[in-house]
């Protein structure tokens, strides 16, 4: 019985060492490394400013009240259509005037030319409803170059008006509870094609007025002054389209927000163009 006794113990003793042993030998387990994705190339974005530099004069002369002034003359580049979930970028020749009017008020006429068009046409009409297309651009560029399209809009019905005596398209708005504390206002826009060659015009004061103020006759007797000359133009279209391509080179543009109400004469430090794009 005692070697029995014996032979189980030092079995024991011997089974015990080996377990410490192969303790010793096998490191501290640890958590398992991540796994990581792997690193995939992104796109390089690049910040841009929205007013390129390209000054083109307008093939038309406006006569301003002795205390008004052309605030800016530019290129404007906005995201407009979305596509994919990416903004496409434009481009669209800008003047902004602006001058002291009834009741204290600011006024501001903000006129584009010469833009592209992306009204969807009337599939009754294999050519389309040109009036409406009009009103829709009009709509369209009110959010994406004129006002920040954060604002609050308000519109009317579309219905007619003129510029420098030719029939427009167009419908009043109002634009409150814009970001960077811009003023709320109210006005009107009126488009219109002129010898081939599209014209926008957006006429406003601030601070808001009521409808029906004089503020709005004097606005329409500047636009009434206007004396269109589209066939001054003397450069094509394609070298027009080609300079504006030239300064939008760029992986992916970051726009920087800008206002026409906030730019100021300083913009026009540059030597202007001549109105140049052929219909």
């Amino acid at each position: 019985m005692k070697r029995w006794f014996l032979f189980f113990c030092t079995l024991c003793l011997l089974l015990t060492g080996v377990l410490l042993a192969s303790a010793q030998d096998d490191p501290t387990p640890t958590a398992p490394s991540p796994i990581l994705p792997t690193a995939t190339p992104t796109q390089e974005i690049v910040t841009i400013n929205p007013l390129l530099g390209l000054r083109t004069r307008p093939p038309f002369e406006i006569d301003l009240p002795e205390d008004w002034q052309l605030a800016l003359r530019d290129t404007f580049t906005y995201r407009d259509v979305i596509e994919d979930g990416d903004g496409a970028l434009e481009t669209v020749p800008i003047d902004v005037y602006t001058g002291p009017l009834s009741n204290g008020a600011q006024g501001w006429i903000v006129m584009l030319w010469g833009y592209d068009s992306l009204a969807p046409f009337d599939p009754l009409q294999p050519e389309g409803d040109p009036i409406r297309t009009a009103w829709l651009d009009g709509l369209r560029l009110l959010q994406f170059v004129v006002f920040d399209v954060r604002c609050n809009f308000g519109t009317a019905p579309q219905r007619e008006y003129s510029v420098g005596g030719l029939p427009a398209v167009g419908t009043t708005f109002s634009a409150v509870d814009c970001p960077d504390e811009l003023p709320d206002t109210r006005g009107w826009f009126a488009l219109l094609d002129v010898d081939g060659l599209d014209f926008a015009f957006y006429a406003y004061a601030d601070p808001i007025q009521p409808a029906g103020s004089p503020v709005e006759f004097e606005l329409q007797a500047i636009l009434d002054t206007i004396e269109f000359d589209v066939q001054s133009i003397t450069i094509t279209a394609q070298e027009f389209q080609a300079t504006q391509q030239s300064l939008l080179l760029t992986p992916r543009a970051t726009l920087i927000d800008v206002n026409p109400q906030t730019a100021t004469a300083e913009a026009q430090t540059a030597p202007e163009a001549t109105a140049t794009a052929t219909p």
